[in-house]
């Protein structure tokens, strides 16, 4: 059966572009003499304004619209009237062998006589397009964090419509991405893989732990992002990624060397169910094989995942591309072939199509041909995969019957695209303690100390695979000033500029500052600092200009004069940097937060402790961060201390928790990220954010690094995610707190019988209780407690966020789908997966919260009364 997922309402609004030059589509202007070609060589041939046919290039039209005109494109690859089949039949027999093994790297080549450009695949589009010209999104914990199904889809659409209008852009001016990332439509995007373990380094880029809260917010974004409904041709194609098992970067070993140890049940319970969203249902373009081995056979090697679960069991048809260099890594890393010529085989007969970075292991095709380890058909079968993206894309159409060939590069990082930006940071901020409603805080406060090494910071905000964007990014500081009223200030303003000059004073520590105009304004929002020194990262106020000095590299300065409102928001970093590897700066954080009604503090991690190729050995607080917040506390002890977290992963927060009198998750909130966060703080946005993960107390609480059972066994392992973790997390999945209350009441079913493939309809009334409106996550849990096989204790069955106004009810609708309380048999071969609803008692729980945590909850049981495999359904 397939997932019932539902694509809620497009309520982003086309822009199209008004064409200011005569190139459209695919061809670019030549810059000399004006013309529409499809490659820079082809230049000269036409008169201004007028298009060179594709296939007789000694033919020039007047038009975009005359391209239909041309000569040649009757009964080709060229030929829109054809079938996908009789067009892709046609390329194959007429492209040469060096030409269909070119396409199979990333920067593939143009294949002239045949009309077809050049075109760079690789586009790291997973929360904005990788280009400064770009709306940057919160990164994928932060829009997890949401738990918001229209808000993926609208991410998603914001990031496709932006990746084809940044790429028609690009292509009008000659540019085709060569050795560029971020100038295609064809998007590595999303990272789907689940947070195993808080430890992986690249949980920052991904949805969540739980299998269907990922797999609703996947098929959202890949849908919007591909315009799949929105007619003929693919607005963009998105990449299912990394497939699969794969959420390990360094511990207990490289990610290019590990083999996660899976079986059937893990893999269909767990590994699988997001990608099944993404590819059978979503219909992704392509997918990413990962670097990982699974029991030993290299994931882009092996035939039984990808031929066999992709085409052969979810009939997809799609093409596949290698994670960087990882189809060469079967030879080179893994070992599973001796050298490239047999791991061009292996790769290309498991179902892979594309290599991903270098050209490796595709070069070494010929060789493997000549040896007869693999047929001409199997490079033609790849090669048509390739192609069949390029024309659902509109690629090799008219150039006018591509709607998306009208979009403007001028559309994107738009005003109404940077307003999404601001209501997804938002959306995602999560809540987690607010001791006797200290927070929102007024706009009306007199001083408000801001404190921490990510407090003014920017492109820490953004995550990984992030560009700074042309319109900046919003700082945690720079979003309570602007909140209050206090207008930043300006180096060239406020501050005198002398480089090379040095203010020394023997022993100073500094603070983080990523740069002199940073450093500038450090100085400017501290009352005792009239001058500064700025060096590689950090920042050195001072009280004099005592010891001024020639030292290269340094700048340094003098606050003319303080800005608007200067004392009502006043900063310290506290820590030299997020790393913060001693206290020398606590003294400057308590005195600066001296008489301040309020104590903001930012702090948390950065992609020096996680990143990709990189995890982290513990979940601490890096550092003296923890001793910070305990510092400022007992400092302090009168006034309302909050804690905003920066990260992906989750932290142990020890004494943090009890330190801090509210604490406010942001994740990487992204480009508006400082507004976000004030908005919060101030009570101009109620959060309703929900942590997509579970937040364990401390490292102790995980078992080694590597372990792909996510059971507990009784040894070394409590379990991984609510759904299997049997000790006490610091704040479990699905929680979050909100500025208002609700009540759940009126529980209703459209059955209390259902038969193993039935969908369980779930109504309940959720009313608004408390004096503001707010946003309410609805969260259903089911439980079998008679499954004769190990099943999860609970699991999400589905959620829902809604909109609802203070003293106000509404009645929501949800289902249970046999697909999330089915139960998986143990099978020898991994990639046949047994999947059963059994019958029996089958729990239900609705409420804000899971129902251990979360009292106000209402909840029923149903019997199912057969048991069925679940592919009969």
């Amino acid at each position: 059966m397939a997932f019932l997922f539902f694509l809620v309402a497009l309520s982003i609004t086309l822009t199209f572009r008004v064409i200011a030059d005569p190139c459209l589509g695919e061809f670019q202007l030549c810059s000399g003499s004006g013309e529409c070609v499809l490659d820079d060589s082809l230049c000269g041939r036409c008169k201004k304004g007028q298009y060179l046919c594709p296939i007789n290039q000694t033919v020039c039209v007047g038009s975009a619209e005359d391209y239909v005109k041309c000569p040649g494109l009757k009964g080709t690859h060229l030929d829109w009237s054809l079938s996908m089949e009789e067009r892709l039949k046609y390329l194959a027999n007429a492209a040469t062998l060096q030409d269909k093994i070119g396409q199979m790297s990333n920067d593939a080549p143009a294949i002239l006589q045949l009309g077809i450009p050049g075109y760079n695949w690789l586009n790291d589009d997973e929360h904005g397009v990788r280009e400064s010209h770009a709306t940057q999104f919160p990164d994928g914990c932060g829009l997890g964090a949401s738990w918001s199904k229209r808000l993926l889809h609208d991410v998603g659409w914001v990031v496709g419509e932006e990746a084809r209008a940044l790429h028609n852009g690009f292509v009008h001016s000659g540019n085709r991405g060569h050795h560029q990332n971020g100038a295609g439509i064809t998007m590595y995007a999303p990272n789907m893989n689940l947070v195993r373990d808080p430890r992986w380094g690249r949980a920052q880029e991904v949805y969540s732990e739980d299998p269907l809260l990922s797999a609703q917010l996947t098929y959202n974004f890949v849908s919007a992002s591909q315009g799949n409904f929105s007619g003929k041709y693919l607005l963009a194609a998105a990449c299912c990624k990394h497939y699969a098992a794969y959420d390990l970067e360094s511990l207990p070993q490289s990610r290019v060397t590990f083999s996660a140890k899976v079986d059937s049940r893990n893999l269909w319970e767990t590994y699988l169910p997001v990608f099944k969203a993404c590819v059978r249902d979503a219909q992704a373009g392509h997918v990413m094989c990962s670097y990982n081995a699974i029991n030993g056979v290299p994931t882009c090697g092996d035939p039984g995942l990808l031929n066999g679960v992709l085409r052969q069991q979810w009939k997809w048809e799609g093409f596949v591309v290698s994670d960087y260099d990882a189809w060469a890594m079967i030879a080179s890393t893994h070992h599973y072939c001796p050298d490239l010529t047999c791991a061009a085989a292996v790769g290309l007969k498991a179902g892979l199509d594309q290599e991903g970075g270098g050209t490796g292991a595709v070069s070494a095709l010929p060789k493997a041909l000549d040896m007869k380890n693999v047929t001409k058909d199997d490079i033609d079968t790849s090669f048509k995969r390739l192609f069949r993206i390029r024309i659902l894309l509109g690629m090799l159409d008219p150039p006018t019957m591509v709607p998306w060939n009208y979009f403007s590069n001028t559309s994107s990082e738009s005003p109404a695209h940077v307003k999404l930006a601001l209501q997804a940071g938002r959306e995602a901020i999560c809540l987690y303690k607010n001791n006797e409603a200290v927070l929102p805080l007024s706009t009306t406060i007199s001083k408000i100390a801001v404190i921490g090494p990510s407090a003014s910071q920017t492109d820490l905000l953004l995550g990984n695979y992030a560009t700074h964007p042309d319109l900046g990014v919003v700082s945690i500081l720079s979003g309570i000033e602007s909140a209050l009223g206090v207008k930043p200030p300006n180096i060239t303003v406020n501050c005198t500029v002398e480089k090379n000059i040095d203010y020394f004073v023997q022993g100073q520590g500094g603070t983080a500052s990523p740069s002199a105009e940073d450093c500038c304004i450090q100085c400017m929002l501290d009352p005792s600092c009239q001058y500064y020194t700025w060096y590689q990262g950090t920042c050195y106020k001072k009280q004099s200009d005592a010891g001024r000095q020639q030292s290269d590299g340094r700048i340094s300065g003098k606050c003319l004069s303080k800005p608007s409102g200067s004392g009502k928001v006043v900063f310290s970093a506290g820590c030299s940097s997020v790393q913060c590897p001693d206290t020398s700066g606590f003294a400057d954080a308590v005195r600066v937060a001296d008489s301040a009604d309020a104590i903001v503090v930012a702090i948390g991690l950065d992609q020096r402790e996680e990143s990709e190729g990189h995890d982290r050995s513990v979940i601490e607080l890096p550092g003296q961060q923890g001793n910070l917040v305990s510092t400022l506390h007992k400092a302090h002890s009168d006034t309302p201390l909050i804690v905003v977290l920066v990260h992906g992963g989750t932290l142990g927060l020890g004494k943090v928790v009890d330190d801090a009198d509210a604490i406010v998750d942001a994740w990487y909130p992204g480009m508006q990220g400082g507004n976000a966060i004030a908005d919060v703080l101030f009570g101009k946005y109620n959060p309703a954010g929900r942590t997509p993960v579970t937040y364990y107390k401390a490292t102790a609480d995980l078992p080694p690094p590597g372990i792909m059972d996510p059971y507990p066994n009784g040894t070394n392992s409590h379990g991984l995610t609510y759904r299997f973790f049997n000790g006490e997390p610091q704040y479990p999945f699905g929680f979050g707190l909100s500025y208002t209350n609700f009540s759940y009441s009126d529980l209703k079913l459209n059955t209390s019988m259902p038969k193993a493939c039935d969908v369980i309809g779930v109504s309940v009334t959720v009313k608004n209780t408390g004096s503001r409106d707010g946003d309410e996550v609805i969260q259903v849990y089911v439980k079998q407690p008679t499954a004769t096989v190990p099943v999860p204790q609970i699991r999400l069955a589905d959620f829902e966020r809604v909109t609802i106004t203070k003293g106000s009810s509404m009645t929501v609708q949800l289902v249970v789908q046999p697909d999330f309380h089915a139960v998986v048999y143990e099978t020898e071969n991994i990639y046949e997966g047994q999947i059963a609803v059994e019958k029996g008692p089958l729990e239900i729980y609705v409420g804000g919260g899971q129902p251990q945590f979360y009292t106000n909850h209402v909840n029923t049981t149903v019997m199912v009364q057969n048991t069925q495999m679940l592919d009969t359904c």
